[in-house]
């Protein structure tokens, strides 16, 4: 009986060491490294750039001294030629090209695109306005929507308040966004467009001042009052 019961004990010694090791197991595979303490959703790694059903629809490249006016072609513009409201914007675009053509300087390229967004109830239209060289700032963003339900143009006012983005709210996703070393000068939500679900896609032009370099601007694309990534990478995944 001694012998059975000793032999009763390793059994159940060896039981109980195959379980210890198979939940150590388990636990080791639920195991998540640490995040980043600063910046959770920080443009390395955290970028969560939406879905979007922005489309290119014009793209030019105009070198310092060409002769040729810059123009752009956006037939959502222009196909409703008795729509003062897109008449309008169109104007605008084209009188902003010509100002760009005429501020370069020798030695430099100016880019240019624009996509648009067209919905039942909304017309978006974004130009990126970029020259080169550039030393590392995103573009430069203007916006154009049109409210077909009240057959009137949209400011950037208007969206933050449909939008219920407030000063606070926006400020708070700017300093979840930036990385370790990092601080903002300033921020300015100054562009939107209106995406496929019908909200408010907010363009946040934003001066970062880092440690060991000059500051630069970027452009942060912010959605349901949180940033997703820049302009960059927004541009980098538009259809054309």
């Amino acid at each position: 009986d001694i012998l059975i019961m000793k032999n009763l004990k390793k059994i159940v010694a060896v039981l109980l060491a195959v379980m210890l090791l198979g939940a150590l197991a388990a636990c080791g595979g639920d195991t998540k490294t640490d995040q980043p303490t600063s910046g959770g959703d920080s443009q390395q790694g955290g970028n969560q750039i939406l879905e979007t059903g922005l489309k290119q629809v014009a793209e030019l490249e105009i070198v310092a001294g060409a002769e040729e006016p810059a123009t752009l072609e956006i037939s959502q513009l222009t196909e409703a030629a008795d729509n003062a409201v897109l008449a309008d914007f169109n104007t605008d675009i084209q009188a902003k090209l010509t100002e760009w053509q005429q501020s370069l300087m020798e030695g430099e390229t100016l880019s240019v695109r624009a996509c648009v967004l067209d919905t039942e109830n909304y017309l978006s239209v974004l130009l990126t306005k970029e020259v080169t060289p550039n030393y590392g700032s995103d573009a430069e963003v203007y916006y154009y929507v049109y409210d077909r339900i009240v057959d009137n143009k949209m400011d950037v006012e208007y969206a933050k308040a449909w939008m219920s983005l407030s000063e606070d709210a926006l400020a708070d996703a700017v300093n979840a966004y930036m990385e370790e070393g990092q601080k903002w000068v300033s921020f300015n939500a100054d562009a939107f467009y209106v995406d496929t679900d019908g909200k408010a896609v907010f363009l946040v032009s934003c001066k970062v001042r880092q440690e060991g370099a000059d500051d630069w601007t970027y452009v942060y694309v912010l959605k349901d009052g949180k940033i997703v990534g820049n302009i960059t990478q927004l541009m980098g995944q538009i259809k054309q």
